[in-house]
């Protein structure tokens, strides 16, 4: 019963003015659509005591619509006008339905979350203040302007006003869920009580005005009554209201996703966003049939029903089936609700928006996207309805802009002293390094870059280098792994790099540049990328990599290795620093124990998964730790010189290898098998405690590295 005095309510929204003879054709095609989708919605929702009714939201844009199609087709019969606001709400009604489906067939749902939240405000508001205006001229009988406030006409509205304010006001105090019927039933016979006290007769009420009627007697589905169609004036349609009718799917979209999020919470149930699209692109096109405006799954309706107990569908059978019922039967009371009633339910609506969006927004929305919302609700008002929405989708773009481009471009920015490349070195090399590691900048750029971050891109890059004392850099690494796109804006901000690096002697690399990327670079950087210019490599590791082997080429470091430690130096000296024995220790147990293995390039070392026996130790060449991806490519995780340790991770917790390990080059390893160092341990013990302080020297040093990196990275 209530659900009907909503869809009376919305139908005399629609039909008014010179549309009002046509009330029963408007009810017709509400009571029709409010039929379809609660059917299709009980028997496709991912909700299942959801319920879809014709939603105040599209027809408060449709009711616009219709007010400005009837003073633009001036002079045109009431058949025509009639005829063309049909024409609308079946447009609107179609370009609805075809979105909610493509939005929910290619599951691009999420997509419409992206629209900016006090946007979405900011249409809702703005639908409130259409419904509250609409309302208005409802009770009122006349347009918007100062003969609302003559006597005849200020007691026409203004009680249905109070009405609204009422609802509003009692229904953010009380939850009960029949507050709103016991309100709505009772105003009615209020009503009737103060008729009758100032001597006027329902007779008299109606032929004056005061009440919905008259309306026809007997049913009101006609069918013939959409056949009207023949007549509407669809150049004027197309031509006056084609980007109107075409906003209204987007912002229904928008509400239908903001409803399902809300019923998630109330309902204590997930929804399948993507599944309610379909269902309401479904809905939607038999609804079109029908004449219906445009619906979806409707709030206060499916929680209402959820608090009755209606955990199946069959609330939304019986709605459908009470409606129906209505169409054929007909109902004598619709001609006698009055008007003030039906205005004051749409007063409470329009409250509703208000008070969400302009009142209780402001205590938990920042203060722009509050002035946002006020800007786009003011905007609807005064210069219409499509205008409004493109002045705050413009201001919201602008403010998107300005937030954005006061974002770091620049993640992170640090050294090869604090963060090492994948290759494992000699120690020797590793020393050198360490000392001379601030030779080697790397920035890791992110999102997108565009004129509003290039300029400040370039002026923290000149500034952070200068910081660190241009003179002392080499080497500057942009890492572009979290970069989503260059804007073509930013060829000077590059060439100013280019040209400030160049006058410093200092190389740029480039590393995570994809091919688009590349080619916007070679573009709009006025270089193309190569080695001899400016090398690119597929990661930040890779071209750090790149960067410390150039930097030891330059102290000399190739003729140092022919110095550095081999295993039983290390163990010997690891010997002495446990001074439980000298440089003259027989390492003979130890040799006895020791496997010698020589490695071709390409030759697997260590298969992924399988159990290791014993630890290695490279003596001479490279090997590399990788993995394959799902796709089957293969990942290098790390790069083991002269000097490095494998394996001993595994061989202390006794799992299988975490990957594959290869021969990069022609290689010498040493492996130590768990038998033997167990045998170390019972013959040799300072011997064995020497491997275990070397493996553990190692796994130290590896931890330390790892965690200065980290909280590099996160700081």
């Amino acid at each position: 019963m209530i659900l009907t005095f909503f869809n009376v309510s919305l139908a005399a929204l629609m039909f008014k003015g010179l549309l009002t003879p046509y009330l029963a054709e408007g009810i017709t095609l509400v009571l029709s659509g409010t039929v379809v989708l609660v059917l299709v919605t009980a028997m496709m929702s991912s909700l299942p005591s959801a319920i879809s009714v014709v939603q105040e939201v599209p027809v408060g844009i449709l009711a616009f619509l219709a007010t400005d199609i009837v003073h633009t087709m001036h002079g045109y019969g009431g058949n025509q006008l009639y005829a063309t606001v049909l024409g609308a709400i079946m447009v609107s009604t179609c370009f609805t339905a075809v979105l909610f489906w493509l939005l929910g067939r290619f599951r691009l749902g999420q997509l419409v979350r992206f629209m900016p939240y006090p946007v979405i405000g900011g249409f809702l508001s703005g639908t409130g203040w259409l419904l509250l205006t609409g309302a208005i001229q409802v009770m009122s009988g006349t347009p918007l302007g100062l003969v609302l406030l003559e006597p005849l006409a200020l007691a026409r509205w203004l009680p249905g006003l109070l009405f609204g304010l009422l609802l509003l006001v009692t229904l953010r105090r009380s939850t009960h869920f029949l507050t709103m019927p016991a309100l709505i039933l009772g105003s009615i016979p209020v009503f009737y009580v103060l008729l009758a006290l100032l001597g006027a007769t329902p007779s008299t009420a109606l032929a004056t005005g005061w009440l919905l009627g008259p309306l026809p007697i007997g049913r009101l589905w006609e069918p013939a009554a959409l056949f009207a169609i023949k007549d509407t004036e669809w150049p004027i349609l197309f031509a006056h209201y084609g980007p109107s009718l075409a906003a209204i799917p987007l912002i229904s979209a928008l509400a239908l996703l903001l409803n399902a999020s809300a019923l998630e919470i109330s309902l204590a149930r997930d929804a399948d966003l993507d599944q309610e699209l379909r269902a309401g692109g479904i809905s939607n096109l038999l609804a079109m049939l029908v004449g219906s405006p445009a619906g979806f799954i409707a709030i206060t309706e499916t929680a209402l029903g959820q608090r009755l107990g209606a955990h199946r569908p069959w609330l939304g059978y019986v709605i459908a089936a009470f409606s129906a019922m209505t169409l054929l039967f007909g109902t004598a009371f619709l001609s006698y609700i009055p008007r003030m009633v039906v205005g004051g339910l749409l007063c409470f609506l329009g409250f509703a928006f208000l008070a969400e969006w302009l009142y209780d927004a402001w205590f938990r929305l920042s203060r722009i996207d509050n002035m946002l919302i006020w800007l786009i609700t003011t905007a609807i008002g005064i210069v219409g309805f499509l205008a409004g929405v493109a002045i705050g989708t413009l201001v919201a773009v602008i403010l998107f802009v300005v937030h954005y481009s006061r974002v770091d471009a620049v993640r992170h920015f640090y050294s090869r002293t604090d963060y090492p490349s994948y290759v494992s070195r000699p120690q020797v090399h590793e020393q050198l390094l360490c000392d001379h590691g601030e030779q080697i900048a790397i920035a890791e750029l992110q999102g997108y870059l565009f004129f509003g971050t290039a300029h400040r891109l370039f002026n923290q890059l000149r500034a952070r280098l200068g910081d660190r004392g241009i003179a002392t850099i080499r080497f500057i690494i942009l890492d572009f792994r979290l970069v989503t796109g260059i804007d073509s804006s930013v060829t000077l901000s590059f060439q100013r790099l280019r040209r400030h690096l160049t006058e410093t002697d200092t190389q740029l690399i480039l590393t995570h540049l994809s091919n688009p990327l590349q080619r916007i670079w070679e573009r709009d950087a006025g270089a193309p990328v190569d080695a001899a210019q400016v090398p690119v490599f597929g990661t930040l590791d890779h071209g750090l990599a790149w960067c410390e082997e150039q930097l030891l080429l330059s102290l000399g470091a190739q003729n140092l290795t022919t110095g550095s430690l081999s295993f039983l130096d290390m163990i010997r000296q690891a010997l002495s620093l446990s001074g439980k024995a000298d440089a003259h220790t027989s390492l003979a147990p130890l040799l006895a124990n020791l496997h010698r293995v020589s490695v071709a390039p390409g030759q697997t070392i260590i298969r992924a998964g399988e159990a290791l026996d014993g630890v290695f130790y490279v003596e001479e060449g490279e090997v590399v730790a990788q993995m394959i991806t799902s796709d089957g490519h293969y990942i290098t995780l790390r790069r083991m010189q002269k000097g490095a340790i494998f394996g001993e991770i595994s061989f202390y917790t006794e799992q299988g290898a975490s990957a594959e390990v290869v021969a990069y080059q022609p290689s010498t390893l040493y492996q130590l098998s768990r038998r033997a160092i167990t045998e170390l341990e019972h013959t040799s013990p300072t011997i064995a405690l020497a491997v275990h302080r070397l493996i553990a020297g190692d796994l130290s040093r590896k931890l330390v590295q790892s965690t200065h990196a980290l909280s590099v990275l996160k700081g």
